[in-house]
């Protein structure tokens, strides 16, 4: 374990943000020659090292999201628990990285399969172009010991433009941002209660029949939002709540009209939309996730999810229907993967528990690149482990690191099986 750590720390001194990632292929590809493994990539930065014959194919994407103070990531050890300092840790996918280059450097004969830009939209695996030769796909990108998954969410991105009209304001201006917000991962956090920075303050500005000359917030497509800004003007002496502060405005740029805008992003169903009882989680979900002004246009970012592809194809549908009227771009589609209790999930189960002592199936609300995969290679069985990464997405991203170790003796049982 403590070698899997290792490599992790040493793979997080190299710039791995999604879309800044070429230091870190360099690095991947150097270490998988340098151990004496077949090396191919592809042109969308995908890495595949190869050694002897093998059955099983890892899999992790090396790209992380990166919010707070990522530039400068300092990897802070407390005991049991691994996390960054007011940054993302990169855990997701970081420690699965960090496994396989462990299992390189022992000279097992594997397949390894790193994969690039996963966060934005699961780039990388939608435009693979690189043959996978072993019968298994073992991914390494759950988030949850004791859990063996089988099946998992597609999703896709929505931009909406809604256009602006510029204002001339004379009263005093001030800017209200949000603050002390938790954040969350936009899947398998959704259904968590936690609550939307956007949604918040654009309905304490309602309430309080404020006006909204000027908004943006959130962070990235797949996180619940913890910052939100906007301008306005509020009446001298008057009180907000702690979760909202104020600074006064000297000066500023292009002022809008933003009721519709305000009304439109008040009304938009943000969370969980249906629930999956078969498996305890969400079936559909649509996160909010950010708004920006360009241009005299408001920009609203929006990701959504479902269990299924004919839920994928209602849920287009009445986004498009709830925005009629304005222009919508949808992206990054990927497909649900339907859940399947394969031959290879229940070998790899009965290792987990033989080690573990127990363990549990899993589906999961959130995008896993096996279902990308499998569709590109159809004669792959696949299943996702990984060890506890608690509150991915935020700067309290976390790991138990003899979750860590635990999970690696259990990925070299199955590879050696």
């Amino acid at each position: 374990m403590e070698r899997v750590v290792a490599l992790f720390e040493a793979i997080s001194k190299i710039p791995h943000c999604s879309g800044n990632t070429a230091s870190l292929q360099a690095f991947i590809e150097q270490f998988a020659e340098s151990k004496g493994y077949e090396c191919e990539s592809d042109e969308a930065g995908n890495i595949l090292t190869r050694k002897g014959k093998p059955t099983v194919c890892l899999q992790a994407h090396y790209d992380m999201v990166c919010i707070g103070d990522y530039e400068n990531l300092r990897l802070v050890r407390e005991g049991n628990i691994l996390r960054a300092d007011r940054s993302t840790l990169g855990a997701d996918n970081g420690i699965g990285v960090a496994m396989m280059l462990a299992l390189m450097e022992e000279g097992h004969d594997i397949e390894c399969l790193f994969t690039n830009d996963e966060e934005i939209g699961l780039i990388g695996a939608k435009a693979l172009d690189l043959e996978i030769r072993s019968r298994y796909l073992l991914n390494l990108d759950s988030e949850e010991e004791g859990r063996v998954y089988i099946g998992c969410a597609g999703g896709f991105d929505v931009t909406v433009h809604v256009p602006l009209t510029p204002i001339v304001v004379t009263e005093p201006l001030c800017r209200i941002k949000t603050r002390n917000y938790p954040g969350g991962h936009s899947g398998i956090q959704i259904d968590k209660n936690i609550p939307n920075a956007l949604k918040d303050l654009l309905f304490f500005l309602d309430e309080h029949n404020l006006p909204l000359y000027h908004f943006h917030g959130g962070e990235r497509h797949n996180s619940i939002p913890v910052h939100a800004y906007a301008l306005t003007s509020i009446p001298e002496g008057m009180a907000v709540p702690e979760n909202l502060e104020v600074d006064t405005m000297d000066r500023v740029g292009t002022l809008y009209d933003c009721r519709d805008l305000s009304r439109l992003l008040r009304a938009f169903p943000t969370g969980v939309r249906s629930w999956n009882a078969a498996h305890g989680i969400p079936h559909d979900s649509i996160n909010l996730a950010k708004v920006r002004i360009e241009q005299d246009t408001a920009l609203i970012e929006i990701s959504a999810r479902s269990m299924d592809n004919a839920s994928l194809k209602r849920l287009e549908s009445e986004t498009r229907a709830f925005f009629e009227g304005y222009r919508l771009d949808v992206k990054d589609g990927y497909p649900a993967w339907a859940p399947e209790m394969s031959e290879f999930a229940k070998e790899v189960m009965a290792l987990y528990e033989a080690t573990a002592g127990s363990c549990e199936v899993g589906v999961i609300h959130a995008g896993l690149e096996c279902a990308v995969i499998k569709d590109k290679a159809p004669h792959l069985d696949a299943v996702s482990m990984g060890p506890n990464i608690y509150a991915p997405h935020t700067d309290r991203e976390y790991t138990e690191l003899d979750s860590v170790g635990r999970v690696f003796e259990i990925v070299k049982k199955v590879i050696a099986r």
